[in-house]
C-alpha cells in the first residue's frame, strides 16, 4: 500500500505554484511588506522580527461543499458524483504554502538607503486534478466508452531556505529603486521529467498504461525519520541556488505613487541524495473489469483491492541514484498604485500574477488608515483563482517598542463565521485564504511628508 501511495504521489508531480498575498504589500507600517517590493521603505527606522508564520490555501473553483451532501440527521457526508462533476473546471488546482520567518532585520542606514536582511524556511505543495480524471472516478466510464483518456494528475513538493540581503535606495524625491539577492538552500524536491497515465475504456473493461520518469532530492528511503532542524539545514547545504528580487516605486504627484516588482526570480541545483523513479511503458500495462463507482466513493480501500494485485505486478516503480538536476522557484510579479485620499488614508490597487508554468492573475483593491505610529488598519477586496468573495484585513498595533501584526486575505468572512459559530460553513466554502502573523521590535517612526511617503532628507 505504501508503494502505491508513492506511485500516486509521483504521478502527480509536474507543475509548480506560487505564494501570493494581496493585503500585505500595502502594510508599510510592517517591515515585512518589503518582501513584495524591495523598493518599499518601512515606516520604522529599525525593525527586528521575532519568529513569525505565514500560511496559504487556494483552489481555483472546487470547494468541499460542492462535492456532496450532508445528512442533517446523522451528519454523515456523502459524495455526490453528479454534483462534484458539474462544479469541476478543466484543470482543478489546490495550493498550500507555508513560511517561517527565522530572522528579519530592517534598518534605515541613511536618509536615502534602507537595508533588509532575512532568513526564511519555505514550503509549497500543489495538486492539479484534470476534469476528465475526476469525472471518470466519480461517474464511471459510460461517457468515455471507446476513448483513451490521459488522466495524469500533477503536483509539486518543494521546501527550501531563503537567505537574503537587500536594500531600497531613493534616487531622488520621486524615484526609489530596490533589489535583493538571495542564497537558496534546498531541503526536499520532487520534479517530473515524464508523466503519462492513459486509460482506454470498453464495456466492462478498462485498460491502463503508464510511462514515468521522476527525480527527487532528500526523499529517498526514510527522509522524515528522526527529522530535526539541524539535519535539514545540513542536507540543504548540498542543494544550493540563487534568487533575486527587483522593484521600484515612483511618486507621480503629491497623491499618487506607483510601484512594480519581480519577486523570487531564481533556481536551485539539487545534488543531495538525488534519485530517479521510473515506470517502464513496456511492462506498465494492465486490464481489469469495471468496478462499482459508488463503492469507490464510499469505501475506496475495499473497492480498489480488486485491482491491487494487478497494479502490483505491472506497475513496478524502479529507482536508482542519478545525477544533479535544476529547478526554478515560482516567480511573482506585482504592479501597484496608492492614492492618498487624506491625512493617513490611502486607497490602493494591486495587479499580481505568477509566471511559472501557469499564469495565475489576481486583482485587489484596499483602503488603509494609519493612526499615527500606534495602529494601522487595512481592508481589502481580492479577486483571484476564480474566487470573488475575499475580503481581507490587515492590522498592526504598537505597545511601547513591540509591534503585533495580523494580515490576511479572506479573513473577514472567517471572523463573522466564528462569531456566528459556523466555522465549518466558512471552511467548506473557502477557495482562497492567507494569514501572516508575528511580532516585531521597532524603533523610531518615520513621519511621511505631505509630498511623498518616502522622503529624502536634505543635507544641512
Amino acid at each position: 500500500m505504501k508503494k502505491y501511495f508513492i506511485v500516486a504521489l509521483l504521478f502527480m508531480a509536474e507543475e509548480a505554484f506560487s505564494q501570493v498575498e494581496a493585503t500585505m504589500p500595502f502594510m508599510t507600517t510592517v517591515a515585512q511588506s518589503a518582501y513584495f517590493n524591495p523598493a518599499i521603505k518601512p515606516r520604522y527606522n529599525f525593525s527586528f522580527a521575532l519568529p513569525s508564520v505565514f500560511f496559504q490555501y487556494a483552489s481555483n473553483g472546487l470547494t468541499w461543499d460542492k462535492t456532496g451532501t450532508r445528512d442533517e440527521t446523522s451528519g454523515k457526508w456523502t459524495i455526490d458524483g453528479d454534483k462534484l462533476t458539474s462544479n469541476l473546471r478543466k484543470q482543478n488546482h489546490f495550493n498550500l504554502a507555508a513560511q517561517a520567518n527565522l530572522f528579519f532585520l530592517s534598518l534605515r542606514v541613511s536618509p536615502r538607503f534602507h537595508l533588509t536582511v532575512n532568513a526564511d524556511a519555505k514550503s509549497y505543495a500543489r495538486l492539479t486534478l484534470p476534469q476528465d480524471a475526476m469525472a471518470f472516478f466519480t461517474q464511471g466510464n459510460a461517457k468515455y466508452i471507446g476513448q483513451t483518456l490521459s488522466l495524469s494528475p500533477k503536483a509539486e513538493m518543494l521546501t527550501y531556505f531563503d537567505l537574503g540581503i537587500g536594500g531600497a535606495y531613493s534616487v531622488d524625491r520621486k524615484l526609489t529603486l530596490g533589489a535583493r539577492v538571495k542564497m537558496l538552500r534546498g531541503a526536499h524536491s520532487l520534479t517530473t521529467k515524464k508523466s503519462q497515465f492513459d486509460l482506454t475504456t470498453q464495456t466492462g473493461e478498462i485498460s491502463a498504461s503508464a510511462d514515468a520518469d521522476f527525480r527527487t532530492s532528500g526523499l529517498h528511503g526514510k527522509p522524515f525519520e528522526n527529522l530535526s532542524f539541524s539535519k535539514i539545514w545540513e542536507q540543504s547545504g548540498k542543494n544550493l541556488g540563487l534568487g533575486f528580487d527587483f522593484g521600484g516605486t515612483y511618486q507621480l504627484n503629491d497623491r499618487l505613487t506607483l510601484g512594480a516588482s519581480v519577486v523570487d526570480l531564481g533556481f536551485i541545483s539539487w545534488t543531495n541524495k538525488t534519485y530517479a523513479y521510473k515506470l517502464d511503458p513496456a511492462t506498465s500495462q494492465v486490464s481489469f473489469k469495471g468496478i462499482n463507482i459508488q463503492d469507490i466513493l464510499n469505501a475506496p480501500r475495499k473497492a480498489l483491492d480488486s485491482i491491487g494485485s494487478a497494479l502490483k505486478d505491472k506497475f513496478k516503480l524502479k529507482n536508482e541514484e542519478t545525477g544533479s538536476y535544476t529547478t526554478g522557484i515560482p516567480t511573482k510579479v506585482y504592479l501597484s498604485g496608492s492614492y492618498k485620499l487624506g491625512h493617513n488614508i490611502t486607497a490602493n490597487g494591486l495587479l499580481f500574477f505568477e509566471a511559472y508554468s501557469r499564469f495565475m492573475p489576481g486583482l485587489s483593491a484596499s483602503v488603509q488608515r494609519e493612526f499615527g505610529k500606534r495602529m494601522a488598519l487595512n481592508l481589502s477586496y481580492t479577486m483571484t483563482n476564480n474566487s470573488y468573495n475575499n475580503i481581507g484585513l490587515g492590522f498592526s498595533a504598537n505597545v511601547a517598542n513591540m509591534q503585533l501584526y495580523l494580515v490576511g486575505d479572506n479573513l473577514v468572512r472567517g471572523g463573522i463565521a466564528i462569531l456566528r459559530k459556523d466555522l465549518n460553513s466558512y471552511i467548506n466554502n473557502t477557495q482562497f485564504f492567507t494569514l501572516r502573523a508575528g511580532i516585531n521590535v521597532v524603533l523610531r517612526w518615520t513621519k511621511a511628508e505631505e509630498k511623498g511617503a518616502q522622503p529624502v532628507e536634505k543635507k544641512k
